[in-house]
């Protein structure tokens, strides 16, 4: 064999080898865990900003019995309105100015919508659970 042949033969070899090697290899790869839905636990107060032409937060839950204050920290007046015509689901808080405050006791287990009377976009729910 001429030293041409040999070279490519040793060539060759090498390759092959370095192919069944790297294909014989696993990588591991990191893999990210699984995100995790979680659901606050209920409880027996919560609190409602509005700011911003906003609620915040714009869903709470409570156990039955809880109380939800809303507090006005936005300039402008808002107002807590029941998206439900059902009378007794809960009572509209009427204006509320800047500082201003509303509560209201949830007695009953269920899903409460609700918006800004004054400015209807701003909606936000209040889930009750027994």
């Amino acid at each position: 064999m001429s030293n041409t042949n040999s070279c490519r033969m040793f060539f060759w070899f090498t390759v092959v080898m370095l192919l069944l090697v790297s294909g014989c290899t696993t990588q591991t790869q990191q893999q990210s865990p699984a995100p995790t839905t979680s659901t606050a636990p209920a409880s027996t107060s919560a609190n409602i900003t509005i700011k911003d032409f906003a609620f915040s937060p714009d869903l709470v839950t409570v156990k039955a019995g809880a109380t939800v204050t809303w507090t006005n920290e936005d300039s402008a007046p808002h107002s807590i309105k029941p998206e439900s015509e059902v009378s007794g689901v809960f009572d509209n808080s009427g204006t509320l100015g800047t500082g201003g405050s509303y509560s209201f006791v949830f007695a009953n287990p269920g899903t409460y919508e609700y918006s800004c009377g004054t400015h209807p976009t701003m909606k936000g729910k209040v889930v009750v659970v027994g």
